[in-house]
This record gives C-alpha cells, structure tokens and sequence, in this order.
C-alpha cells in the first residue's frame, strides 16, 4: 500500500491500489493524480513523438462533451456513428481507395492500430490482385519513406516472417 498525502489532503491518506471503504473525497482523488500525472513530460514540449500535440480549442472541447458517450452503443448514438463512417471514408480516401469501392472500417485507440488496420487492407489487396494475375503472394513487398511512422515499419515486421518481407526506404 502507497498512500497519498499532500496540502490537499492532509487530514487523511489515500491509498493507491485500493478503493476506501468509506470512499474518498472527488477532490482528493483529482489531486493526487493530476499530481502524478504533473510527473509526466509536457506534451508541447514533447520533439521526439510522431503525435500532434496541438489543437483547436473548439475540437478539445467536443471531446469534452462527448467523452460520455459509447462508441460501441450504434443505436443510441446514431449521429456519432455517422460522423465516424464520414472519418473512415476520409481516410480511405487517403488511403487511395478506388471509384466504387465502399471504405469500410473501425476506430482505434491510436495511430498505430489504425496504420496496422491500414497495412491489412493494403496487403489483402495487394494479395487479391497477386491472385488475379496469378502471381505469387508469399513475399510481400512494401515501400516506404526513411521517414515513415514508426507502426508501419512494426506492421511489416508483425505481419510477415522475416525471411519472406523485404522492406525498401527511399
């Protein structure tokens, strides 16, 4: 057991790993974890992430209001999940998908699952049109920047043996 005390809770300790019995005080719960969590770096200062750490206040403040609400509940947040289908169809976009193609997808926890959910479909088309021309599919080949996000690279080295991928940086 750790318990907690600062300025903020001085009449009583705080136990970190386990729930009061009698509870404890919303405002000494909130202080001792914005107060470790002042430990971590500051995200604005932060040069070696792939991660923005900037935004609008407006897009902050919509994540705010949402936070309630349960991606996984489709019936009762219907205008969420259309905003979501409108999100999947701008990234495949990106993605390059083709005239008449219906984009189709799922949100993720962060970037990395999402360029890994990305890397699947990529290779699964790849594989498709391999078939088609019936041409080998059991080395892959993917191409990328010396400067790609670091998740692409895990994603050609989790989704392939390494005698069979090659992997170009140009």
């Amino acid at each position: 057991m750790t318990p907690y005390s600062s300025r903020y809770n001085a009449q009583s300790e705080l136990s970190k790993y386990k729930i009061p019995q009698k509870g404890a005080p919303a405002e000494a719960v909130h202080s001792m974890i914005r107060d470790e969590l002042d430990l971590d770096g500051r995200p604005n200062l932060n040069l070696a992430s792939f991660v923005g750490t900037y935004m609008e206040r407006e897009a902050e403040a919509l994540m705010i209001e949402n936070l309630s609400k349960n991606m996984s509940d489709a019936d009762e947040y219907p205008a969420m999940m259309d905003i979501h289908a409108r999100c999947v169809s701008i990234i495949a976009h990106m993605w390059g998908v083709q005239k008449g193609e219906k984009a189709i997808g799922t949100a993720t926890t962060g970037s990395s699952e999402a360029i890994h959910l990305g890397g699947l479909a990529m290779k699964r088309r790849w594989q498709e049109k391999r078939m088609k021309d019936g041409k080998d599919t059991s080395k892959p080949n993917i191409i990328m920047g010396a400067n790609a996000q670091v998740a692409l690279e895990k994603f050609a080295r989790y989704c392939q043996p390494p005698q069979t991928l090659k992997v170009n940086y140009y």
